[in-house]
């Protein structure tokens, strides 16, 4: 503490003797801190920490406000006392505010209290550094801070006090820090045994699993949804759909593809949505293996007011060592999806107009070029009379350029692209020579390989139909097995269980496979192109050219100014080819 003609909180005299001048009558502001009831009972541990902190004041000292926070000690401190949980609770006390208010009253003159209670000293916040700024600025203002679990003197001494008082906020910080570190272990142990945490993911269902005296669960197939997870990774992988692409051929079958329910049934929309479709294809535990920590709503050692949920970068992830469940998808077919989430960031499927209020026009070329140095589509945007495609580059927060080599403005002009662009498709998919290069095409997918990916599913299939079987047979051993035969009817169920884990890793196989089975040559591609052979591009409206580009693939990438790398792919989806054309 400063002494008299110095800078910072008064002397603890001066406190003292303020307090004592006011004879037999001394007000005091309570100060609470509870947090919110998904750890606690708010409403039982206020009425405590009135009544511990009432008791523990002398006689003629009486509370004049309280003061409750109604949030976790480890907010950070601007954020204290700005949530709105006490609205909706039944205080045993009339609320003044919380410890904001307590703070901005102390700095008037004509503040109602001259000392303040709390139940202890390390409750007020979880960190010393915070519990300490309290006791700071209140001093400032010539107000002492007491607990109720401490002693309160008026001798003016506070060496003893502040000793033991530091000791306990630092135990009381240490226990929330060895707290978190236990728990992280706990978890994460809880994670590489192969342990779900929270609701299964969709395509899985829990399973009780008994370790000690807890119930844990794991991952297990759901019959029915499985497979669809298995399909929308196929889509997305190997026919490059978009996620509300993916959402519509859904919903077009809900009683074959059920939508998924969500944990509160009142926001259930009935189907699929791009923004589901976009989560589970995130989700790595369709591998196989068990994840955990892929979000969090913590910052640092503080928790935000407002919990957004946000994505830790990978590397914080905890994997499982091994797999812990019976995968939907293979590992590649996850980082495909994945990687195809970047590749097609910021961009929009469909031919219509952004519907943001300032569009004025649309851009025939979005969404097919890519500058190559950074991977990332790029912008048109109207200069003068000529559309241009640009790119600035990755950026940081602040519109720093984080990849130095990258040109700061990189633009090149539709009207040199497109007859480039017109002449790839004229001449490779529309030209006299189509039919040689779609042959030539389908021959490095050999018929060999197309037959032998089939024979691997009537292969899947028998075996599944195999495994029913025994399944079937098994069923009925157990009906005509009396119940004294406990040993072998608990034999019949172990065997039981082991060929239904065997089908269903037999039936994510079969989805796989069904979904992936190469393209073989499609008379249809070229009757296809026979319909469109005589066509102008250039004289095609914008939306029956991108519905073009879109069938053939179209992907453009520039290295530069001067030249532009053309990619077109056909694929034998005839029957979304004629639609769209």
């Amino acid at each position: 503490m400063i002494g008299p003609g110095g800078h910072g909180p008064t002397s603890p005299w001066s406190v003292i003797s303020r307090v004592s001048a006011m004879g037999e009558r001394v007000p005091v502001a309570g100060l609470i801190r509870v947090s919110t009831d998904d750890l606690q009972d708010p409403v039982g541990s206020a009425r405590r920490q009135v009544g511990n902190c009432v008791a523990a004041l002398p006689v003629g000292w009486q509370v004049v406000a309280w003061f409750i926070d109604i949030e976790s000690g480890r907010m950070e401190f601007d954020e204290r006392g700005a949530g709105t949980a006490h609205l909706n609770l039944l205080l045993p006390v009339d609320r003044a505010g919380g410890l904001p208010e307590l703070l901005a009253e102390a700095k008037h003159r004509d503040c109602r209290f001259a000392a303040v209670i709390c139940e202890s000293a390390e409750r007020m916040a979880r960190y010393v550094y915070f519990n300490t700024r309290i006791e700071y600025e209140l001093a400032t203002h010539g107000i002492e801070l007491f607990a109720a679990d401490e002693p309160i003197d008026l001798d003016g001494k506070k060496a003893a006090k502040v000793l033991l008082r530091r000791i306990k906020q630092a135990v009381g910080e240490w226990t929330v820090i060895n707290t978190f570190e236990q728990t992280w272990d706990g978890l994460k142990t809880h994670t590489t045994s192969g342990y779900n945490l929270g609701r299964a993911p969709y395509g899985y269902r829990t399973q009780p699993h008994r370790e000690g005296a807890r119930t844990k669960s794991k991952l297990v197939v759901d019959q029915i949804r499985g497979p669809v997870i298995t399909q929308i990774f196929g889509w997305r992988v190997h026919h490059q759909l978009t996620y509300w692409q993916i959402a519509e051929l859904l919903n077009r079958d809900l009683d074959r593809y059920p939508p998924p329910e969500p944990t509160r049934k009142n926001t259930a929309v009935g189907r699929w949505t791009g923004s589901t479709i976009r989560g589970m294809l995130a989700n790595p535990k369709y591998t196989g293996y068990m994840v955990w920590n892929r979000t969090t709503t913590r910052t640092g050692v503080t928790v935000r007011r407002k919990k957004s949920h946000r994505t830790n970068p990978v590397d914080q992830w905890v994997w499982s060592p091994t797999p812990t469940h019976t995968a939907l998808v293979s590992v590649a077919d996850f980082q495909a999806a994945v990687a195809a989430a970047g590749r097609q960031a910021g961009h929009r499927s469909g031919h219509e107009p952004n519907a943001h209020p300032a569009t004025k026009r649309t851009y025939l070329l979005r969404g097919y070029l890519r500058h190559q140095q950074c991977g990332r589509r790029m912008q048109g945007t109207l200069h003068g009379d000529h559309i241009y495609y640009g790119c600035h580059g990755p950026r940081n927060t602040r519109g720093e350029p984080t990849m130095p080599d990258h040109p700061g403005t990189f633009y090149i002009r539709e009207d040199y692209l497109l007859p480039v662009i017109y002449h790839a498709v004229a001449e490779q998919v529309l030209g006299p020579h189509r039919h040689s290069h779609l042959a030539e095409q389908d021959s490095a997918t050999p018929a060999r390989q197309a037959r032998t990916h089939a024979e691997q599913i009537e292969a899947t299939r028998r075996t599944l139909d195999d495994i029913t079987n025994r399944q079937d047979t098994i069923a009925a051993e157990v009906e005509q097995t009396t119940e004294d035969h406990h040993a072998w009817r608990t034999r019949l169920r172990e065997r039981f269980e082991e060929l239904e884990t065997r089908r269903t890793q037999k039936q994510a196989w079969l989805a796989e496979l069904i979904a992936t089975q190469p393209d073989e040559a499609d008379p249809g591609k070229t009757e296809l192109l026979d319909t469109v052979r005589d066509v102008r591009l250039v004289d095609l409206p914008e939306r029956l050219q991108r519905a073009l580009f879109d069938i053939v693939k179209l992907e453009v990438t520039l290295p530069d100014t001067r030249q532009a790398h053309i990619k077109l792919t056909l694929t034998a989806n005839r029957t979304h080819g004629r639609a769209a054309t």
